[in-house]
């Protein structure tokens, strides 16, 4: 089931993508070649994270079905163990905790440009 809440999470912020930068894309751009590549890199992303993820849960003996409480377990520890951890710890947190309004904001834009012309 949490799985399936991850993928329409990611699916809703593809489509605020879409709906937002479609709207400066160009008659000569391939949507189906785009489409694909974007796909591909949200796998390729997501797949990437679990190789990073899951190891480190499983080495700190945490239960992976915790859910998304968990970020604010594993990754602290993680950015505590590494090289510059702080840094990274910081910039991880901070794009983590705007991403949100950011999302707000390109719902927002993609009807101000549809109203706009």
């Amino acid at each position: 089931m949490a799985a399936l809440g991850q993928a329409f999470f990611s699916m809703s912020l593809g489509m605020g993508l879409m709906v937002t930068y479609g709207s400066y894309i160009s008659k000569k751009d391939n949507l189906i070649s785009s489409g694909f590549y974007v796909a591909i890199a949200d796998t390729l992303v997501a797949f990437m994270a679990g190789l990073v993820v899951f190891p480190a849960l499983f080495a700190m003996n945490q239960n992976p079905a915790a859910g998304p409480g968990l970020v604010f377990n594993i990754f602290p520890a993680i950015f505590q163990r590494m090289p510059m951890g702080m840094f990274v710890g910081v910039v991880f947190f901070y794009f983590a905790l705007h991403c949100r309004p950011d999302l707000n904001h390109l719902f927002i834009r993609s009807s101000n440009c549809f109203f706009s012309g």
